[in-house]
């Protein structure tokens, strides 16, 4: 079994190479203990390590302990890789005097931790954005109106370099206005990196990662997010159920294909032995609607007609909304909405914003202007 030794960084992918499992190998006591008159390190053509330590001359009232300690590479070790030390004593003319085997180590890794994200948030039950409400059915996204939503993944605990991640999302099924079950709409070409299965159900990525990476661990925290991004859209979904709105699920899993693998973790799809490198994410969320239908980015909707009485409309409350959908291909930020009053009645003045602000931020600011 190759026991070859390095100290170098493993979450540099310039340093991880194929039969070198042992980050540490010593017996410390061989620089203190006077019986001890020297020590070597030899490396075998075939990988194996092996301590020699030369001896004083002992007699039969010697007694020594020589502990060695070992541990293995981080990330790179092959999950079946096992280790058996044999400690052989020879006398002076090289004969064997007896050998001592110890136990049997090996290494186990935790599982890893993939974490689901929707429209940008980490978090279940979400409120998204899904398109425009039907003109029949105001409860449920239109058929030609619906929007995208955006998935995206990222991998937490990464206890095991890998050198390629797998994804395979299992698309949300959801009822439409008709009662009909359906699945979440999916566009090959809005998403390139993205594989639909022949039965529809599930779409798979596969994100591999390039020779000469220094730092594995920053590699994937940077890009993995982006590139796994998972565009899908509800036509015709029910988002209300009277007045509660419906929860919808999505579920994912990935497997890790590692560097070094052992036998079972080389193996695409789960088999005895790479349980290990597998975890799934499920999350909950819930879709608004809106019943603009125009095309533009910035569109304000109040009532057609207001009932006027000379008397009371001072306390009559009008209610307008108003919606922005960004078509640039770059975010818009700092945005800034201004009501043109001049032409406003006196006792026309606004009270209270309210709404989903999930799409524009945290928070909203009223500024009055004399």
């Amino acid at each position: 079994m190759p026991t070859k030794q390095t100290s170098k960084n493993q979450n540099d992918t310039n340093n991880i190479a194929d039969g070198t499992y042992l980050d540490n190998f010593a017996t410390p006591a061989s620089k203190t203990q006077p019986i001890i008159k020297s020590e070597e390190t030899i490396v075998t053509n075939d990988g194996k390590t092996i301590k020699r330590i030369y001896l004083n001359k002992i007699d039969n009232t010697v007694r020594l302990q020589l502990p060695y300690v070992m541990s293995f590479a981080d990330k790179t070790t092959p999950s079946d890789f096992k280790l058996k030390p044999v400690v052989r004593m020879y006398s002076a003319d090289g004969t064997k005097l007896s050998t001592l085997e110890d136990k049997t180590y090996g290494v186990t890794y935790p599982k890893p931790w993939l974490m689901k994200i929707v429209a940008g948030e980490e978090t279940d039950d979400q409120l998204v954005y899904a398109g425009a409400s039907s003109r029949t059915n105001p409860s449920s996204i239109s058929e030609d109106g619906a929007s995208d939503i955006n998935y995206n993944f990222k991998l937490y605990q990464d206890y095991r370099a890998y050198r390629s991640i797998i994804i395979t999302d299992k698309l949300p099924t959801y009822v439409d206005s008709a009662g009909n079950t359906r699945t979440a709409k999916f566009d090959p070409a809005k998403n390139p990196n993205w594989t639909l299965s022949a039965d529809g159900k599930t779409v798979t990525l596969r994100f591999d990662i390039p020779t000469g990476v220094r730092d594995l661990r920053d590699y994937i925290r940077d890009n993995l997010p982006a590139y796994s991004n998972l565009k899908l859209s509800f036509p015709g979904a029910k988002y209300m159920n009277g007045s509660n709105r419906v929860n919808f699920t999505n579920t994912a899993e990935m497997q890790g294909i590692p560097f070094n693998p052992g036998a079972a973790e080389a193996t695409v799809g789960k088999v005895a032995g790479n349980e290990h490198n597998f975890d799934d994410d499920t999350k909950r969320f819930r879709l608004a609607g809106d019943d603009y239908n125009g095309d533009g980015m910035l569109g304000k909707k109040g009532p057609l007609t207001i009932p006027f009485d000379k008397n009371s409309l001072a306390v009559r409350e009008l209610e307008y909304a108003i919606k922005l959908v960004n078509k640039l291909d770059r975010p818009l930020t700092d945005i800034e909405i201004y009501e043109d009053v001049q032409n406003t009645g006196g006792r026309l003045f606004m009270t209270m914003i309210t709404g989903n602000l999930v799409g524009v931020g945290s928070r909203a600011n009223s500024i009055s202007h004399s």
